[in-house]
This record gives C-alpha cells, structure tokens and sequence, in this order.
C-alpha cells in the first residue's frame, strides 16, 4: 500500500515548491524588465522627436534596447536555475522564436529595400531631393525602374 501512495505522488502535475521558488525568482527578475520596457517605450514615443531631423532621434530610438538587456538577464539567470529537462525544452522554444524572428525581419528587410518605398513625408516627389549635379534618374536604386 505505501508503494502506491510514492508512486502515486511522483505523478502529481502541480509544481514543487523548488519549481515555484524559480518561478517567483524568475518573474521578479522579468517583469520589472517588462514594466520598464513600456515605460520607455512610451517616453519615446511621446518626447523622442523620432520624426524629426535630430540626431538624437537616434540615441531616443536606442533607449527601449536598455531594458531588453534587463530581460535578456532575467532569462539568463532562469536557464542556470532550472533542471537540464526544462532548460532543453526552454532552448528548443528560444530557438524556434529566434528562427521565426529572423525569417520575418529579413523578409521585412527585403520587402522595405526594394518593394515598398515610402513616399516623401512633406508630400514632395524625390526628384527634389537630388543634390545639385545629380538627376533623378542617378538618385534611383539600382533596382528601381524609371517612370
């Protein structure tokens, strides 16, 4: 009878205390990373001038990488936390949303370089554009085709 009761508790699905203690330590580690994510997004958005001609539009357009450091540490530390079983399945996941990700930016990439060109923000043609010496038929890409 006690063979049953051990058995029948190392079948149990809820998590042991270890697990949770990793996941709490996990997610304090993690959703700060998040909370400060959004905020920084939302200064951006809001005060970096992204629009503008400033320079700093660029240094603005950096500053939400700062807080996905964070989260890369969070995960970090979770992979040297958890059990050789869940760190493998972990990886595979990371490695499929990592190939995912790839695929759609390069596609993204592609498609933005010489399938979709935005049109001139102050309604201008690009011929405008063209410094002086220069005319519209050299300021085209090599794989655009004439009018």
């Amino acid at each position: 009878m006690d063979d049953q009761v051990m058995t029948s508790d190392l079948d149990k699905t809820s998590r042991s205390e270890g697990d949770r203690a990793r996941a709490r330590a996990y997610y304090w580690d993690f959703w700060p990373s998040m909370v400060a994510y959004g905020l920084t997004l939302t200064a951006v958005l809001i005060w970096g001038h992204l629009d503008g001609q400033s320079p700093s539009r660029y240094l603005w357009a950096l500053v939400p990488v700062l807080p996905m450091l964070w989260t890369v540490r969070a995960v970090m530390r979770h992979l040297t936390r958890i059990d050789d079983y869940q760190r493998l399945l972990l990886l595979k996941g990371l490695a499929v949303g990592f190939a995912v990700a790839m695929i759609a930016s390069i596609t993204m990439g592609f498609l933005a370089s010489r399938v979709y060109e935005r049109p001139p923000r102050d309604g201008s043609s690009s011929a405008q554009g063209c410094s002086a010496g220069s005319s519209p038929a050299t300021a085209r890409g090599p794989y655009e085709q004439p009018p």
